[in-house]
C-alpha cells in the first residue's frame, strides 16, 4: 500500500553465483553461473555472493551493487584466515588492455577476491579493478580485501598506466583498503619517462580515495599518484598504513599541472629498488604529467624507509626532484626513520640557478631519524649520503638523528640533462650529527669545481666531540659551514620525544665558523634559551664583540682568543673562568664582568686579559 503518494522502497536482494555447481543457469540465476550474468540481472543496492573457484571473464559493473567473493571482510594480505578463493581471470587474448573488473557505476563495493591478470602467457589483462571517471563521474567506490597478482608492464607514458587498481578521476568519495598486489611484471627501463611499468594502485586526474592499510610486493610502482587538486573537497589525497616490499619504486608522486597536495602516513618501505617515495614535477615535456607550474605540498608522516637500493645516481630513500622551476614545492618529512639505504637517504634536487636568488623546493625534516644511508653508493653518485641537496634544492632538519656520513650538501652535474650543478642549501640543527661507526665525515659540502658555494648552517648539533678541531667536517673554499655554537653533550633528554631533544646548557662556541645568520657568534649562544655555560674555543679567527651581548651564563676561555669590535660584553651572576689560553682585544670593547675572573692560563699565571 502506497500512502501520500510515497515511493516504495525496494527490497535489498543477495543474488549467488557459483560457476561449479552443476545445477547453476545464467537465466534463472539459481546459483547464476557467471558474475556479469548476475550483475545484469541485479539491482541498485543488491548484494552479488561469489562462491569460490575460478571464472574466466571480464566483468562490467553498471549498477550499484556490492560484490562479495568467498574472502569478503579478510584482508589481502592475511594468509592466516583466508580459505579457498575465487578466482577471476581475463577472457580475452593476448595484446590487449582489458580489465578484469571494470566500474561504470557508483556506489559499487568489491571485496574478497583474488584477481589473477596472466594465467597464460597467451591471456592477460593490463589493469585488475579499472575506474574511469574521465566522462562520468563515478563516486563511493570501494575496493576492498582483494589480491590482485600478474599485472604486466607497460609504457609508464601511456594515458591508463597498468594497475592493480586503476583509477582516473574526477572522483570523490572512495575507500581503497586492505588489498594485497603482488608479482606483477618488472619495471624496464626506457627511455626517459616511458619506462616499461605498472603500479599496485594508480591513482591520477582528481580521483580521490582513502587509501589505507594496503600492501604491495614485487611490483614496479607500490602506488602512483597524478594530479590532486589541493583546492577539491578530499583533498589532500592520502594513504595511510600498509606496506610496500621489494618494488622498483614505493610511492611515486607525479604533480601534474594542478596546485596538489598529498599525505602519507604510518606506512613502510623496504627494498625498493630505485625510490622508496620519491615526489618528481617535470617539464612538460612528457603529456598528461605536469608542465612544472603548479605548487605543490606533501606531508611524510611516521614513515619508515629502508634498504633501499642503488639503481641509479639518484636512488634515495625519499627522493624529491623538479625538472623546472615553478611554483612552492614543500615537502614535510616527520617522526620517520630512513635507515639503511644504499645510495641516499633523502634526495633533494631543484633545477634553480642559486645565484638568481630564487629557491623553490624544500624539505623539512623534523623529529626524524636518518641513520646508515650511503653505504654502497651508486658508481656514479660519487659518496653516498643520509641528506643531500643539489641544484638549489634546500633542505631543513631539526630535532633529528643523523648518522654514518650522512650530512652531504654536495653538488653534482646533472649528466642525463646536460646542465651543470649549482649546490644545494641545507640548515640541520638541534640535532645529533654523527660520523657513525663505520668514519669518515659526518659533513661534506660542495664538490671543487661546481657552479656556487655549498650553504650548510649545522648550528646547535650534538657531534659526538666537545672540541672543534675534531668535527668531522669537510668543505672547499668559498663553502659556508656555520657549526658554532655545538653542543657539549650527546644526550638525548626526552627519549619519548621522537628524535632527538639535546641539552642546551652547555655551548661550545668556535671564532673559525662561518656564520650564517645575521646574529654574531656570541650573540647566537647567549641568546640560546636555557643556557647555562659557554665555552669559548678558537681554531683560528676572532669574534665579534661588535653587538651588545649580555648573559648570566659562565663563560670558560678555552683557548686564546682575539676580539674585535667595540660593543659591550656584559657577564652577570656568575664567573669567567680561564681554564688555558689567553684573549686579545682588538679595539675597544667593554668587558662588564659584574663577579670575577678565576683560574689560569696555559702557563699556569693567572687568568686575566692581555
Amino acid at each position: 500500500m502506497l500512502l501520500g503518494g510515497m515511493t516504495p522502497v525496494q527490497a535489498q536482494s543477495t543474488l549467488t553465483v557459483d560457476g561449479g555447481n552443476a545445477s547453476c543457469d545464467d537465466v534463472t540465476g539459481g546459483p547464476y553461473c557467471t558474475i556479469q550474468a548476475a550483475i545484469n540481472s541485479a539491482s541498485s543496492g543488491d548484494n552479488i555472493d561469489v562462491a569460490a573457484g575460478t571464472y574466466t571473464e571480464n566483468v562490467l559493473i553498471t549498477t550499484p551493487v556490492t560484490l562479495r567473493g568467498a574472502n569478503a571482510g579478510v584482508a589481502g594480505n592475511d594468509d592466516t584466515s583466508r580459505s579457498a578463493e575465487t578466482v577471476v581471470q581475463p577472457q580475452q587474448t593476448s595484446n590487449n588492455d582489458d580489465v578484469i573488473f571494470g566500474v561504470a557505476a557508483s556506489n559499487v563495493t568489491i571485496d574478497g577476491f583474488l584477481l589473477d591478470a596472466e594465467p597464460n602467457p597467451d591471456e592477460f589483462a593490463e589493469v585488475g579493478i579499472g575506474i574511469d571517471a574521465t566522462s562520468t563521474s563515478y563516486t563511493g567506490i570501494t575496493v576492498q580485501n582483494n589480491i590482485i597478482e600478474h599485472i604486466p608492464s607497460i609504457s609508464e607514458a601511456a594515458a591508463t598506466p597498468a594497475a592493480g587498481i586503476g583509477a582516473q578521476g574526477p572522483s570523490s568519495g572512495n575507500v581503497f583498503q586492505d588489498n594485497l598486489m603482488r608479482d606483477f611484471g618488472a619495471f624496464a627501463s626506457g627511455s626517459f619517462g616511458v619506462d616499461e611499468a605498472n603500479a599496485g594502485i594508480g591513482l591520477a586526474g582528481n580521483f580521490f580515495a582513502t587509501v589505507t592499510d594496503n600492501v604491495t610486493e614485487n611490483v614496479a610502482f607500490g602506488i602512483l599518484m597524478l594530479g590532486h587538486d589541493a583546492t577539491a573537497p578530499d583533498a589532500p589525497q592520502t594513504i595511510t598504513g600498509g606496506s610496500h616490499i621489494n618494488n622498483h619504486r614505493g610511492i611515486v608522486v607525479y604533480p601534474g599541472s594542478v596546485d596538489s597536495a598529498y599525505e602519507v602516513e604510518s606506512v613502510s618501505i623496504t627494498g625498493a629498488a630505485e625510490y622508496g617515495i620519491t615526489l618528481f614535477r617535470f617539464d612538460g615535456s612528457l603529456a598528461g604529467i605536469g608542465d612544472g607550474s603548479n605548487t605543490v605540498d606533501a606531508t611524510l608522516r611516521n614513515v619508515e624507509i629502508r634498504d633501499t637500493g642503488n639503481f641509479d645516481s639518484d636512488a634515495s630513500g625519499i627522493n624529491v626532484s623538479a625538472d623546472v622551476d615553478g611554483g612552492a614545492y614543500e615537502v614535510d618529512v616527520i617522526e620517520s626513520t630512513i635507515a639503511n639505504n644504499a645510495n641516499r637517504g633523502i634526495h633533494a634536487s631543484a633545477n634553480d640557478d642559486l645565484s638568481s636568488g630564487s629557491l623553490s623546493l624544500s624539505v623539512f625534516v623534523r623529529r626524524s631519524v636518518i641513520e646508515g644511508n650511503g653505504f654502497d653508493p651508486n658508481t656514479n653518485a660519487g659518496r653516498g649520503a643520509g641528506l643531500i641537496a643539489q641544484r638549489g634544492g634546500f633542505i631543513d632538519a631539526e630535532n633529528s638523528i643523523i648518522t654514518n656520513g650522512s650530512v652531504d650538501a654536495d653538488a653534482l652535474s646533472i649528466q642525463s640533462a646536460g646542465q651543470q650543478g649549482d649546490n644545494g642549501l641545507m640548515a640541520v640543527t638541534q640535532s645529533q650529527v654523527l660520523a657513525g661507526t663505520g668514519g669518515g665525515q659526518a659533513v661534506v659540502v660542495s664538490n671543487p669545481g661546481s657552479n656556487s658555494p655549498g650553504l650548510l648552517n649545522a648550528s646547535l648539533n650534538a657531534w659526538d666531540v666537545t672540541e672543534a678541531s675534531n668535527l668531522a667536517i669537510t668543505n672547499n673554499a668559498g663553502d659556508v659551514v656555520d657549526y658554532s655554537p655545538f653542543l657539549a653533550s650527546n644526550a638525548d633528554t626526552d627519549a619519548g620525544t621522537p628524535g632527538f631533544q639535546g641539552d642546551f646548557s652547555t655551548l661550545i662556541l668556535d671564532s673559525a665558523s662561518s656564520n650564517s645568520g645575521i646574529n654574531t657568534k656570541l650573540q647566537e649562544g647567549t641568546g640560546v634559551s636555557g643556557v647555562e655555560t659557554l665555552v669559548l674555543q678558537s681554531t683560528g679567527g676572532t669574534y665579534d664583540a661588535s653587538a651588545p651581548v649580555e648573559t648570566s651564563a659562565q663563560i670558560t676561555v678555552a683557548d686564546d682568543l682575539s676580539f674585535t669590535g667595540s660593543g659591550p660584553i656584559t657577564i652577570v651572576n656568575n664567573e669567567l673562568a680561564v681554564d688555558a689560553g689567553v684573549a686579545s682585544i682588538t679595539g675597544s670593547p667593554d668587558f662588564n664582568v659584574q663577579n670575577r675572573f678565576t683560574g689560569t692560563d696555559g702557563a699556569g699565571n693567572d687568568a686575566g686579559w692581555r
